[in-house]
């Protein structure tokens, strides 16, 4: 076979890497860039001359320039409103940061706007105002003109309801209401949801029951509901936990249906009709009880949590036949490397978030995408002890940043890890500003600040915590 080879982009620079199934083309002029027609040697990389043309060089890229962390900012959210407190999740739209409302000891529906230019400036919409069941969300997400709520459970003892609540993010103030229950008396108690751009998608979790009907919403008309139920197909295939889409299907994560499954569900999102399923426990019988998922655009990854007890089997589904399984034991690396929940990926890698594997860890498994053999292991806790139960991460583009929530009690402590070399580790206690920042249930970032969504920190708190990034430049 001929040693083909594809430019990369690999440390802010352009490289040669091996493909398969590679098309070479003769040299090439691209928005009057001009690239070499020939060859490179190995380890060469691509340098301009300033004038557009570009020309392969052995020359090292330029050594980056490191930050440490600053002081965080600290927004409390009580102080505007003593009920903005317990949330699950957030989103950005770029301007603005929007916490999802859960519990503050009880179901509440008041949604905290964030100005992210001043991070003082705080809005309150409290969309029980609207609708008194409009309470109780687990994730949102936003189509860039308006927010999605997705719907959980608004009652004490959990009640599982079905109302979406939409607000439109260019006055903060209109709520429109989607009964789904109207459409079907099941459709209630998702967790998470996502959007194809025309179309919102609500993940199915628990109805009182596990239950397995995908609501998908016309974001045009907020009204056109449909359903797909997709225990029609299997009756397997209820109690997810997350979705993606890779813009064609929609991926349904399994989690628990009384017990833990492994059965995917695909939705060809095109006609909202035609479900496959992959049976993960086909290919191993472990490969069950996922918590998060994620795409890097030929791949699925499913993130192993508890399988019956912690477990560390990644499955990669390869999406463009939806019937490839690869399986990487990450346990077999190191035993520790099992019940991780989330995990994100810098376009090379993949990064699995430690929470707990028996007790609270600390151990980042990183596997090569390119391989899905490889496995680095970078253990926190030997920078810093309390580096261990983490609920999420995301990344900036060059570093991994780890969000605390319980490492034996709630802490604060964001770990952020140098993507580029995989061992320098920095440590942002957050409680050295604000004794209150501990316990965070996931965080985002808009680009230039890293944002922490305040849940528990031994009770209900509201207090964000923003942190800059230091991405590409000292802010």
């Amino acid at each position: 076979m001929v040693d083909r080879k594809v430019l990369v982009v690999d440390d802010g620079m352009i490289r040669q890497t091996n493909a398969e199934d590679t098309v070479i083309v003769p040299a090439l002029t691209v928005n009057d860039q001009n690239f070499p027609g020939a060859d490179g040697i190995s380890n060469q990389i691509l340098r301009t001359n300033g004038s557009g043309t570009l020309s392969w060089t052995s020359e090292q890229p330029m050594k980056r320039l490191y930050y440490s962390l600053g002081r965080p900012c600290i927004l409390d959210l009580t102080s505007t409103d003593a009920d903005l407190k317990g949330f699950t999740g957030g989103f950005t739209d770029g301007r603005y940061g929007y916490f999802v409302p859960r519990n503050n000891g009880s179901p509440f529906g008041k949604v905290a706007r964030v100005d992210l230019n001043d991070f003082s400036t705080v809005s309150v919409l409290n969309l029980a105002s609207t609708d008194a069941d409009l309470k109780g969300f687990v994730g949102g997400f936003t189509d860039g003109r308006y927010g999605y709520f997705v719907p959980y459970a608004n009652g004490s003892p959990q009640s599982p309801f079905g109302k979406v609540a939409r607000v439109d993010l260019n006055d903060f103030s209109t709520v429109s209401v989607l009964d789904l229950t109207s459409t079907d008396a099941d459709l209630k108690g998702f967790q998470g949801g996502f959007t194809d751009g025309q179309y919102g998608y609500f993940v199915p979790f628990n109805d009182g029951l596990p239950f397995g009907k995908v609501a998908r919403v016309d974001l045009n008309d907020f009204s056109t509901v449909s359903v797909l139920d997709l225990t029609s197909t299997d009756a397997d295939l209820k109690g997810f936990a997350g979705g993606f889409t890779d813009g064609r299907y929609g991926y349904f994560v399994p989690c628990q249906h009384g017990s833990p499954f492994g059965k995917v569900a695909r939705v060809d999102l095109n006609d909202f009709s035609t479900v496959s399923v992959l049976d993960l426990t086909s290919t191993d019988a472990d490969l069950k009880g996922f918590a998060g998922g994620f795409t890097d655009g030929r791949y699925g990854y499913f993130v192993p949590y508890a399988n019956g007890s912690p477990f560390g089997k990644v499955a990669r589904v390869d999406l463009n036949d939806f019937s490839t399984v690869s399986v990487l034991n990450l346990a077999s690396t190191d035993a520790d490397l099992k019940g991780f929940i989330g995990g994100f990926t810098d376009g090379w890698y993949g990064y699995f978030v430690p929470f707990y594997n028996g007790s609270p860890f600390g151990k980042v498994a990183r596997v090569d995408l390119n391989d899905f053999s490889t496995v680095s292991v970078l253990d926190l806790t030997s920078t810093d002890a309390d580096l261990k139960g983490f609920v999420g991460g995301f990344t900036d583009g060059w570093y991994g940043y780890f969000v605390p929530f319980y490492n034996g009690s709630p802490f604060g402590k964001v770990a952020r890890v140098d993507l580029n070399d995989f061992s320098t580790v920095s440590v942002l206690d957050l409680t050295s500003t604000d004794a209150d920042l501990k316990g965070f249930y996931g965080g985002f970032t808009d680009g230039r600040y890293g944002y922490f969504v305040p849940y528990a920190n031994e009770s209900l708190f509201g207090k964000v915590a923003r942190i800059a990034m230091h991405f590409g430049g000292n802010f």
